[in-house]
C-alpha cells in the first residue's frame, strides 16, 4: 500500500510542477495500486483483480482500458523509478539480522513484528 500512496504522491507532484490537470483519481487509485503491486507483492495482480476492489457505483469509471493507459503514462512520468527505502522495509531487515522473524520459534518475535507493521 506504501508503494501506491507514493507512486500516486509523486505523479501528482510531477503533474502540478508541469502545471497539468490531474487525471481522474479514481483512476489513478487504480493504477497506483496496480503498479504498487506489482512492486511489492510476489504474485502480480490482474486488472480485474484491481477494478473488483472498487464497489459496484464506481467500477464503470475504472475500465481496464483506462487502467493500463495510466499505468503506462505513469510509469513514463516517473522514468521507471519506483523502488524506494521505506522504514518497514529498514524493520524487516533488522528482525532478519536479529533472526526475529521467525515467530515459530521465538514467540516474543511475532509481537515485535506485530508492532513495526
Amino acid at each position: 500500500m506504501y508503494h501506491a500512496w507514493n507512486i500516486a504522491d509523486r505523479y501528482l507532484a510531477h503533474l502540478a510542477r508541469r502545471k497539468e490537470r490531474a487525471p481522474d483519481l479514481l483512476v489513478l487509485e487504480a493504477a497506483a495500486l496496480f503498479v504498487g503491486a506489482k512492486i511489492g507483492e510476489p504474485l502480480e495482480p490482474s486488472c480485474q483483480d484491481i477494478i473488483s476492489l472498487f464497489p459496484e457505483y464506481h467500477k464503470f469509471r475504472v475500465t481496464r482500458h483506462a487502467l493500463l493507459n495510466l499505468e503506462v503514462t505513469v510509469i513514463r512520468a516517473l522514468n521507471f523509478e519506483f523502488k524506494l527505502a521505506c522504514p518497514l522495509e529498514f524493520l524487516e531487515r533488522y528482525q532478519r539480522l536479529l533472526s526475529l522473524d521467525r515467530p515459530e520459534e521465538q514467540p516474543g518475535s511475532k509481537q515485535i513484528g506485530t508492532a513495526a507493521r
